[in-house]
């Protein structure tokens, strides 16, 4: 059986980070449902993980997905941008493109904005021209981005070099910035050359 206050002892002896933050969150939102009462840490494992699970369905921010990664996930807003919706890509039939827009438009539970350049029109030929639905707001062609500053990008593990470390001698500064790092630090990542 684990309480409370074991769980919050736990809690409030983590070094904060926003794992810790939303492992707190979920303690206390199990104490708000269980008075506080002990629960066998079974119990509570299985609630941890059915909260874990609800909490990956909120939406917090601004989250940028493509069509087809977003099949079977709703949001409160949703904003379709023009991608040349008209267009197959490769290995897909002509008639690819309509369920693709079909998915991006029905992942909206209140609000949906469509987006779209003139020269592709996206298809909004097809839409009532009522106000409420459809506002029609001149957009030029694109304009060309200013240089970014910063460039984002998820890096799959062919990208990462994880031996780098265990190639270094124990005594490498490597080691020793690893080691100090903790749950919830924040990461750069540093260009030399191509590298």
């Amino acid at each position: 059986m684990v309480g409370h206050a074991a769980r919050a002892a736990w809690r409030d002896g983590q070094p904060r980070g926003p794992w810790i933050e939303l492992l707190a969150d979920a303690i206390n939102e199990h104490h708000a449902e269980t008075g506080g009462t002990a629960t066998p840490l079974v119990h509570f494992q299985e609630w941890l993980a059915e909260w874990g699970r609800d909490a990956r369905r909120r939406q917090h921010g601004l989250l940028l997905l493509t069509a087809h990664r977003a099949k079977g996930l709703e949001f409160d807003h949703v904003v379709a941008l023009d991608g040349g919706w008209d267009r197959a890509g490769a290995g897909e039939g002509a008639d690819a493109p309509r369920p693709r827009r079909y998915v991006a438009m029905t992942r909206a539970r209140r609000t949906l904005a469509l987006t779209c350049f003139e020269e592709t029109g996206c298809g909004r030929d097809r839409l009532p021209a009522r106000p409420s639905v459809l506002r029609r707001a001149p957009l030029g062609p694109p304009l060309r981005p200013a240089p970014l500053e910063g460039r984002y990008r998820r890096l799959g593990l062919g990208d990462i070099d994880l031996g780098f470390a265990a190639r270094r001698p124990l005594g490498h500064p490597v080691h020793l910035a690893i080691a100090s790092l903790a749950p919830g630090d924040a990461l750069t990542v540093q260009a030399t050359g191509d590298r």
